[in-house]
């Protein structure tokens, strides 16, 4: 797929120099768990999904001082993609209420797919992963 080589190296060039569990193995684990939730369920669109788990951490607050500028890199890129602003939108509602953080004083309902992206770098917090990513996020911080 050239959208998936495409976003992959525009996410890798983001997290090159992240040592703190955010780098690109980390997003390369969440992709791969969603490509096999997405096996499951028929009704999803991978297209989404696939977007959202590449670009999840690439305006992270934890990570960059400036959100505003880091997504409006991101939508510049899916812009120069062909996206079109719905289809932005609906990929930055899953990365924007996906997380754990985001979540705390109200639940936020996410579709299919953003429970797809959200499930898969949740389940890549877990088990020796999760230990090992939060040490690095732990000694870098």
């Amino acid at each position: 797929m050239i959208f998936e080589e495409n976003i992959a190296t525009f996410v890798q060039n983001i997290h090159q120099d992240n040592k703190d569990g955010h780098g690109f193995d980390h997003i390369y684990r969440v992709v791969q768990l969603a490509k096999k939730i997405l096996a499951t369920e028929p009704q999803a669109n991978s297209d989404l999904v696939l977007a959202a788990a590449y670009l999840h951490d690439t305006y992270d607050e934890k990570l960059y001082p400036d959100v505003a500028l880091q997504k409006q890199k991101v939508a510049e890129f899916l812009k120069s993609l062909n996206y079109s602003k719905e289809k932005q939108d609906k990929i930055f509602y899953i990365i924007d209420n996906m997380s754990y953080s985001s979540n705390l004083t109200q639940q936020k309902e996410l579709d299919i797919n953003g429970q797809i992206v959200q499930d898969a770098d949740r389940l890549d917090a877990m088990g020796a992963w999760g230990i090992v990513r939060t040490l690095e996020y732990g000694w870098t911080h």
